[in-house]
């Protein structure tokens, strides 16, 4: 049945799959105390952003004469010093976010557990669901890429049946314009949210060489992520106005319904599958392809560290959320652009008819992604200060 899928369907369904995922749960969170309007245009803008660094990382491989990932094009286009760099923030987010997907599977699956025993330990049913992520990894890329389009679908099924229940519930004194002191707390969220580039090489490697096919392929994928990612925040702060947890959706319970929970299991097991799919075999990738480790090594060295962090006692998910995405998914973007605009120059004649994003455009998104950096380091210092 998968096989009739098109490459470019796939590819589509790729992207979605991998933004739509356990950040979303934090977007009406931030909305409700940034502003849900204010968190409305953060998300356009930023999605504007993300699309746009997408598309810069897919032409500069599609441009480049080796196989490589965001490390060996820093190492390539920038110096060693930004390889490292690169390296460092490819491997942080990677593991701080396949530990969150790990903790988060087990209290999403514990919740879907619930009405039939009580007694059941969210530790391990996130060993269960790690162990369950793994094997469908390991299957291949292609394998992977298909079942995740299967997956993206439900994924947006479950979306629209959540919104759905909860849209009777809207209430027009919630949809505030701008509170000044949970600002700046929407931009690091919003980035991990968007956040895509790490399912950009499955898309071009599904799609190539017809790079304009796969540059496409991303622009609708991040386009219907953002419209979903922006829905699903509009509409649960709507809802919950400052009833809104930081998991998105707990404290609906008391408005829409207990029934909210297990819906919104089922949206967050998918959403984290989904996303766990092509990270694990990005960063697989960075230690295959720039590092030139065997596989076996390059597969160690992707999934031991995060299951060691979880057996070792990490726990909590919920400030891997705005660091990842505003810290360490700033410099990461910071990286891609320089190493777009260093591709450019470097390539030449090459580059041409295929790279292209004008420069100015790629200043504007370094420019964004570090000033999202001073915003969330700010963000953090005015955070510790008032703690």
């Amino acid at each position: 049945m998968h096989r009739r899928i098109s490459p470019a369907l796939i590819g589509i369904g790729t992207m979605v799959g991998y933004i739509v995922g356990v950040g979303l749960f934090g977007v009406p969170y931030v909305y409700v105390h940034g502003g849900v309007w204010w968190g409305v245009a953060v998300t356009i803008f930023a999605g504007v952003i993300m699309m746009t660094l997408h598309v810069m990382f897919l032409q500069t491989m599609a441009a480049s004469t080796e196989r490589m990932r965001d490390v060996k094009m820093a190492g390539t286009y920038l110096g060693p010093w930004a390889r490292r760099l690169a390296f460092v923030t490819t491997t942080l987010a990677a593991y701080g976010t396949l530990l969150a997907y790990t903790i988060a599977s087990g209290r999403f699956g514990a919740t879907l557990l619930a009405p039939f025993t009580t007694s059941i330990d969210p530790f391990w049913v996130s060993l269960l669901f790690f162990a369950f992520f793994t094997a469908l990894v390991l299957r291949g890329r292609v394998f992977m890429a298909r079942a995740e389009t299967f997956f993206t679908v439900l994924l947006i099924l479950a979306i629209l049946v959540l919104l759905g229940i909860i849209l009777p519930a809207e209430r027009p004194e919630n949809f505030t314009w701008l509170a000044p002191r949970g600002m700046f707390a929407v931009f690091g969220v919003v980035l991990y949210a968007l956040g895509g580039a790490a399912a950009v090489p499955t898309v071009f490697e599904l799609l190539k060489p017809d790079h304009r096919a796969a540059t496409w392929a991303v622009v609708r994928g991040t386009s219907i992520a953002v419209g979903l990612t922006a829905a699903f925040g509009l509409v649960v702060a709507g809802a919950g106005g400052l009833r809104t947890t930081e998991e998105g959706l707990t404290g609906l319970a008391v408005i829409v319904g207990p029934g909210i929970a297990s819906i919104g299991a089922v949206f967050g097991l998918l959403g984290i599958l989904t996303s766990f799919l092509p990270l694990s075999i990005y960063l697989r990738d960075v230690f295959l392809l720039d590092y030139k480790l065997p596989k076996p090594w390059a597969w160690a060295l992707t999934l031991l560290p995060p299951l060691l962090m979880f057996l070792l006692g990490a726990r909590s998910f919920i400030q891997v959320i705005g660091f990842t995405g505003g810290v360490v998914g700033g410099l990461g973007g910071v990286l891609i652009a320089a190493s777009y605009l260093a591709a450019r120059t470097q390539l030449g004649v090459r580059a041409a008819g295929i790279m292209r994003v004008p420069p100015f455009a790629a200043f504007l998104v370094m420019l964004a992604f570090g000033a999202a950096v001073l915003v969330e380091v700010t963000n953090i210092a005015l955070s510790a200060g008032r703690g």
